[in-house]
């Protein structure tokens, strides 16, 4: 039986909106537990969020942190599962309500361990500041593959 979808009413509540999303990875040669750790601790954040945290973090109450970035200084917050390799990282102004869920995820990957980081176009970013924040992705897992392997 075919169903002509073109018939059908779209209603509001039936639409999908969906946002352009941009994922990188990298591997580091350093156990799964080491790079969990690590990534589970938001102090250490702006020792490899280089373009993004332009201070160092500091810590507001029990899981919340202060940090200073470009759009100016912001709360964050880390809800992680070090077992299961998921960090969801979440933003926030210092007034405002907290972000959706900007996921990372760590993979074991023989005896080292690869960090998948996903982030998503707000939708007024020009198509040049999309590409630039992909490449200060990059630079800041570069960042935390060094920081990791030293």
């Amino acid at each position: 039986m075919r169903i002509d979808t073109e018939a059908l009413p779209m209603t509001d509540a039936a639409k999908i909106w969906t946002h352009e999303r941009g994922t990188r990875a990298v591997t580091v040669r350093r156990p799964f537990a080491v790079v969990a750790r690590l990534l589970a601790d938001p102090s250490r954040y702006s020792e490899w969020a280089i373009d993004y945290f332009t201070s160092p973090v500091a810590k507001v109450d029990v899981s919340t942190y202060r940090v200073s970035t470009p759009p100016g200084d912001r709360r964050f917050r880390v809800d992680a599962d070090v077992d299961r390799g998921t960090f969801d990282l979440y933003l926030a102004p210092l007034d405002g309500p907290f972000s959706y869920p900007i996921p990372i995820r760590v993979l074991h990957n023989g005896e080292g361990a690869d960090v998948i980081f996903t982030v998503t176009r707000e939708p007024e970013l020009s198509d040049e500041d999309w590409r630039l924040s992909l490449l200060s992705l990059e630079n800041e897992l570069n960042a935390l593959k060094r920081l990791l392997e030293s």
